[in-house]
């Protein structure tokens, strides 16, 4: 039987709790517009950090779409009242997304090549000492799409595992729960005595 979300939604839940539902069942076009919608309420201020990079997140690993990507965070980052530390994150990542407007469509084959290299470009820190979150989520993305394609060697399916603990180990203010300790002890489990398993400890 068939049930709308709005039998199944709390109406006493806050929006950012209704985010956080909608996130946790895949429902990501409701929840980023309910994310929007909490970013423009001043009672959350303290979570806009979380509340951006939460669409961020949204934005790069299901949307997709770097040019829409671009003019959602130039209209929040002018979002009244932000904070100037999270209006200078949301402009970082602006860069970061006009980046990869700019970049070739990537094949197939060549996931797993080009999610190393966004993942150990973003990782880099600059003159300004800021890691490239959009390259390493980029990079996390093409890399989970390489493992899930089925299609890798095992020397690849190693390099991929020791790839994602490395990445996810760099973006903690993004996952919360240890995912880059996952990553690694998969790699030593599943591979062990292999240089990324030495690497993984």
């Amino acid at each position: 039987s068939h049930y709308s979300n709005a039998e199944v939604i709390d109406e006493k839940l806050t929006p950012l709790e209704k985010a956080r539902f909608l996130l946790a069942t895949r429902q990501f076009t409701e929840a980023k517009a309910t994310l929007i919608q909490a970013l423009k309420d001043p009672a959350y201020r303290l979570y806009d950090d979380h509340i951006l990079r939460s669409i961020l997140l949204v934005e790069t690993r299901i949307s997709k779409d770097p040019k829409e990507s671009i003019a959602l965070f130039t209209q929040l980052s002018e979002t009244p009242g932000l904070p100037l530390d999270d209006k200078h994150t949301a402009q970082r990542w602006l860069k970061g997304l006009q980046a990869w407007a700019k970049a070739p469509k990537v094949a197939e084959s060549a996931r797993l090549s080009t999610g190393e290299k966004l993942i150990t470009a973003g990782a880099s820190r600059g003159i300004d000492f800021q890691q490239d979150d959009v390259a390493l989520l980029r990079g996390t993305a093409m890399v989970h799409e390489a493992l899930e394609s089925g299609k890798l060697t095992e020397p690849q399916r190693r390099k991929a595992l020791y790839l994602l603990g490395f990445a996810y180990n760099n973006l903690s203010q993004f996952f919360t729960g240890g995912w880059g300790e996952l990553y690694l002890e998969k790699c030593i489990e599943d591979f062990p005595n292999t240089q990324e398993a030495k690497w993984a400890y």
